[in-house]
């Protein structure tokens, strides 16, 4: 698949993403086609401070990889609370869509 992948994103736990990254697989990428880009998601990022999710997003800078930064947890409670509150569906949108979105920018 990475040989028809335009993008390759690994998906990192917040809490020990070393652990979970795959460096191989980003030779490989590398191989196949340097153009590919490599991505990492730290998800969990709710776990993290603002200061730690800046350190992360500077180590994997300069790594050479892009990063990007996701909660799961805080995406579904946006979705619980625009099914639950009609009152709050405009909010409910835009907050999982700014979070996800500034993360990306950090």
């Amino acid at each position: 698949m990475v040989e028809r992948s335009d993008v390759v994103v690994q998906i990192v736990d917040a809490r020990v993403p070393l652990m979970f990254r795959c460096r191989d697989l980003e030779s490989y990428v590398k191989e196949v086609s340097p153009n590919k880009l490599n991505t990492i998601l730290v998800n969990k990022s709710d776990f993290l401070t603002e200061s730690q999710r800046r350190k992360w997003a500077e180590y994997f800078t300069e790594e050479g990889m892009k990063v990007l930064f996701f909660s799961a947890t805080a995406e579904a409670t946006g979705i619980f609370e625009l099914i639950q509150d009609g009152t709050r569906r405009s909010e409910g949108l835009v907050k999982g869509s700014i979070y996800l979105y500034f993360k990306c920018l950090l």
